[in-house]
């Protein structure tokens, strides 16, 4: 069997920034997103509306599929998801134990659902080789990519960090 790989993070990926805020009515010149005839404090008639749910949404989903586009994935790729309820995948090949199900699952964007047609264990290969079972893993045909739950990474102890001092 050959296992697909999974994508693994890079701690220095994550950049780290210095944020500057206006505090008690005034204005810090430090604070680049505005001048001081923007400060909202002062000038709060310049308050735009917040975005509504379904903008945020739409907004979110463009993002995602930008990302998907600059970083060329295709249907073998692995994404970890943060809002994945299941590991999801679109090939029985890696299922070393599948059985029927008909599952309905929300794509979070629309009122659209897919299906999954069968659960079963999938087994991915580590950066260091090894082989590692994922439980209760999804057979998704309709899905473009594959996607890792987040969460269950976590339950399932596969998720690794290090911490400096």
């Amino acid at each position: 069997m050959n296992p697909r790989k999974a994508v693994a993070l890079n701690r220095k990926s994550f950049l780290s920034k210095i944020v500057h805020y206006c505090a008690n009515g005034k204005h810090n010149p430090l604070v680049k997103s505005h001048g001081p005839k923007k400060f909202l404090q002062l000038h709060p008639e310049l308050r735009t509306e917040p975005r509504t749910k379904e903008a945020q949404s739409n907004f979110t989903v463009a993002q995602a599929l930008l990302t998907l586009k600059e970083n060329k994935l295709t249907t073998t790729s692995l994404v970890l998801d943060t809002g994945a309820s299941n590991h999801m995948f679109n090939d029985k090949q890696f299922f070393t134990s599948i059985s029927p199900c008909s599952t309905k699952i929300s794509n979070g964007c629309d009122n659209s659902l897919l299906k999954a047609e069968a659960t079963g264990t999938e087994n991915i290969q580590d950066r260091q080789g090894k082989i590692q079972k994922l439980p209760n893993s999804l057979y998704v045909p309709a899905l473009t990519t594959n996607l890792l739950s987040l969460t269950n990474l976590a339950t399932l102890e596969l998720l690794h960090s290090k911490l400096s001092t």
